[in-house]
């Protein structure tokens, strides 16, 4: 059995028997003494000045790593925005030559739409739009769309069928 320390000893006054007897009751409740019952408030009590005293400076680096977010979240939109419309100008321009009645020349098809066709098996149209990124209020890329399936069509590549536009060799 170890023997105790008495420089380690502390000596505490309750304001009356009743709180010694509640201390007590709260210690054996917690199913350990009374001393390690209060040494363990007293140490509780300490680490949450500890965390207070080092609150603000956590809170302020919270609300500046949030500040932050937000402007990149920002930055990102707009750069997405900037990145879609150049997509859809880079479409309208590869879909200049299917739009233009008179074209005489060679025409050439955006491989996109044979690889998801090809890949798929079968594709709806609305489906072959949402993959390509086509907007459908945007007349003139729907219209090169079409332009593109009905020559592929015509060549005998594809044909639409009730489970969407289907490749044939």
């Amino acid at each position: 059995m170890v023997k105790p320390d008495r420089e380690r000893y502390v000596w505490l006054y309750c304001s009356s028997l009743e709180d010694k007897q509640r201390y007590r009751d709260l210690a054996k409740s917690s199913g350990i003494p009374l001393s390690k019952f209060l040494l363990g408030l007293i140490e509780d009590q300490l680490a949450q000045r500890d965390k207070s005293e080092n609150g603000p400076d956590i809170a302020e680096e919270l609300e500046s790593l949030r500040d932050e977010m937000k402007t990149t979240r920002n930055e990102l939109r707009l750069r997405n925005l900037v990145i879609q419309k150049y997509e859809a100008d880079i479409m309208k321009f590869k879909a200049e030559p299917f739009l233009d009645t008179s074209f005489a020349g060679k025409r050439k098809f955006e491989p996109e739409i044979i690889q998801l066709i090809k890949k798929s098996g079968s594709i709806s149209t609305s489906n072959l739009m949402a993959m390509l990124g086509v907007d459908a209020k945007d007349t003139d890329a729907v219209d090169a769309l079409s332009e593109q399936l009905e020559a592929l069509e015509s060549y005998g590549l594809i044909e639409l069928n009730s489970l969407g536009w289907t490749w044939l060799r």
